[in-house]
């Protein structure tokens, strides 16, 4: 097993360190259709608070309703199946929800991709579906479609590094 599985949150009442940490856990109690986005430096647990989050929606795999997509990865074709198929499917299991993780947002770097994803955050966005974007800086995306987002920030200082060793024993 590597180290980051055996360690990694698997609810966000196992997270430390993060001052969003409590609007999330109250979110997951009684989610609603969102976008957010969950931005800050590299390793400060961004992509393991979306999982988590997901985990305590009861979205844990493909079944259960969670998608998890690199933005490298994202087509105007792999865009339109999510948000116009994919999405609206009801889960074989868990909660009824869908979540959407796009890893890594400022990778995305087809301006086509973040158009459409602008309109479909708007327009498109199926009734139990919340997508979680996480990014090490929005500098570089469109504006107007991070204006879509409900901003998290993740934060990486000597408190952050201090509760997560002090979560691991170190």
């Amino acid at each position: 097993m590597r180290l980051w599985d055996k360690h990694r949150p698997k609810s966000l009442t196992e997270m430390v360190g993060q001052p969003c940490l409590s609007a999330l856990r109250k979110f997951a109690a009684d989610p609603y259709p969102v976008a957010m986005i969950f931005e800050g430096p590299p390793g400060t647990g961004k992509t393991a608070a979306a999982t988590a989050l997901a985990a305590d929606m009861g979205c844990v795999d493909e079944w259960s309703g969670l998608d998890v997509v690199p933005s490298v990865d994202l087509t105007i074709e792999r865009c339109r199946e999510l948000f116009e198929r994919t999405l609206r499917l009801i889960p074989m299991s868990g909660s009824g929800w869908h979540v959407l993780i796009i890893e890594e947002l400022e990778f995305c770097s087809s301006g086509t991709v973040q158009r459409y994803l602008k309109v479909a955050l708007d327009t498109k966005m199926p009734r139990k579906c919340v997508v979680i974007a996480t990014s090490n800086g929005t500098s570089g995306l469109d504006p107007a479609l991070v204006q879509r987002f409900d901003h998290f920030t993740f934060r990486g200082d000597d408190e952050f590094a201090k509760a997560a060793a002090d979560r691991l024993g170190m």
